[in-house]
Protein backbone atom coordinates (compact mmCIF):
# COMPACT_ATOMS: atom_id res chain seq x y z
CA UNK A 1 0.00 0.00 0.00
CA UNK A 2 1.59 3.34 -1.21
CA UNK A 3 -1.24 5.45 -1.70
CA UNK A 4 -1.22 8.84 0.16
CA UNK A 5 -4.07 11.41 1.13
CA UNK A 6 -4.53 14.97 2.43
CA UNK A 7 -5.93 14.51 5.60
CA UNK A 8 -6.26 16.81 8.58
CA UNK A 9 -4.59 15.87 11.54
CA UNK A 10 -5.56 17.37 14.77
CA UNK A 11 -2.05 16.45 16.13
CA UNK A 12 -0.38 18.55 13.61
CA UNK A 13 -3.08 20.91 12.96
CA UNK A 14 -2.87 21.13 9.39
CA UNK A 15 -3.21 18.53 6.53
CA UNK A 16 -0.97 16.01 5.86
CA UNK A 17 -0.32 13.48 3.71
CA UNK A 18 -1.44 10.59 5.06
CA UNK A 19 -0.25 7.22 4.32
CA UNK A 20 -2.56 4.27 4.01
CA UNK A 21 -1.25 1.16 5.44
CA UNK A 22 -3.19 -1.57 7.44
CA UNK A 23 -4.09 -3.16 10.97
CA UNK A 24 -0.07 -5.04 11.06
CA UNK A 25 1.03 -1.64 11.41
CA UNK A 26 -1.49 -0.31 13.64
CA UNK A 27 -2.48 -2.96 15.64
CA UNK A 28 0.57 -5.61 15.03
CA UNK A 29 -1.02 -7.43 18.53
CA UNK A 30 -4.48 -7.85 17.15
CA UNK A 31 -4.95 -10.54 14.36
CA UNK A 32 -8.52 -9.28 13.88
CA UNK A 33 -8.09 -6.30 12.68
CA UNK A 34 -4.95 -7.08 10.45
CA UNK A 35 -6.13 -6.52 6.61
CA UNK A 36 -8.45 -3.54 7.99
CA UNK A 37 -7.20 -0.08 6.42
CA UNK A 38 -5.83 2.55 8.29
CA UNK A 39 -4.74 6.07 7.36
CA UNK A 40 -1.64 7.05 9.04
CA UNK A 41 0.12 10.58 9.56
CA UNK A 42 3.82 9.67 9.72
CA UNK A 43 4.62 13.22 11.43
CA UNK A 44 2.71 12.43 14.58
CA UNK A 45 2.31 8.78 14.12
CA UNK A 46 -1.84 8.73 14.65
CA UNK A 47 -3.98 7.38 12.73
CA UNK A 48 -7.49 6.67 11.71
CA UNK A 49 -9.66 4.00 10.46
CA UNK A 50 -11.92 3.24 7.44
CA UNK A 51 -15.12 2.64 6.17
CA UNK A 52 -13.84 -0.64 5.17
CA UNK A 53 -17.86 -2.29 5.18
CA UNK A 54 -18.55 0.24 1.89
CA UNK A 55 -17.77 0.22 -1.69
CA UNK A 56 -14.71 2.43 -0.66
CA UNK A 57 -13.43 0.92 1.95
CA UNK A 58 -10.07 3.37 2.16
CA UNK A 59 -12.40 6.08 2.42
CA UNK A 60 -11.34 7.24 6.09
CA UNK A 61 -13.97 7.87 9.21
CA UNK A 62 -12.70 11.08 9.39
CA UNK A 63 -9.74 13.37 10.50
CA UNK A 64 -7.32 11.91 12.33
CA UNK A 65 -7.59 12.38 16.28
CA UNK A 66 -5.16 13.42 17.88
CA UNK A 67 -4.64 11.07 21.48
CA UNK A 68 -6.30 14.10 23.57
CA UNK A 69 -9.58 13.12 21.03
CA UNK A 70 -9.31 9.41 21.53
Amino acid sequence: MSETRHIHCCECSEKVNARLTDGCEIYPHRQDLKSLPFWKCDTCGNHVGCHHKTKNRTQPLGCIPSDEIK
